[in-house]
């Protein structure tokens, strides 16, 4: 039996849950099967979002809270963003009402404008004019935005008007 395990609040198993693994699904598992551990089908993407601002807010600060609202923050205070590892799992698709509607509420947003959306290493950028991005059963949608692993896909963030 082929098993692809989904880590809870990360992207990828850790060391230490790669050597737990094997012990957890025999807990589970059905005698006399033996059971194959596989590494999950990310589907990287890349966004770029315009962003209306409103005339009284400025422009980096409101950045900022987007980003913060998209992808989270660490810290004393820490914060799950809406691309969290534990808000996609295996099939679940980028919703663009949901998207836009993480973004039109933070403060200082006027409106979200055009999406453009691009999957690595399978289409290049068009509109994101559907209402969502579809994948398959055995896929993850990641979006990491980390300039140290831009294949786990990455954002733009294009901001008009403000202050």
């Amino acid at each position: 039996m082929f098993v692809t395990p989904d880590p809870k609040g990360a992207v990828v198993l850790t060391d230490a849950q790669r050597v737990e693994l094997p012990d957890q699904l025999d807990r589970f598992r059905q005698a006399g099967r033996e059971t194959i551990p596989c590494s999950p089908r990310y589907v990287s993407l890349d966004l770029e979002i315009w962003v209306c601002v409103e005339p009284n807010a400025y422009c980096g600060e409101v950045k900022e809270n987007v980003l913060v609202a998209l992808f989270g923050k660490t810290g004393m205070y820490p914060q799950a963003g809406f691309f969290s590892p534990d808000n996609f799992t295996f099939g679940t698709p980028l919703l663009k009402s949901k998207l836009t509607a993480v973004i039109q509420a933070v403060p200082g947003v006027r409106a979200c404008g055009l999406m453009r959306i691009r999957r690595r290493g399978w289409f290049g950028w068009r509109e994101f004019s559907e209402m969502a991005y579809s994948v398959h059963v055995d896929e993850v949608i990641r979006l990491e935005n980390n300039p140290l692993y831009p294949g786990r896909g990455s954002l733009r963030l294009v901001m008009e008007g403000g202050a």
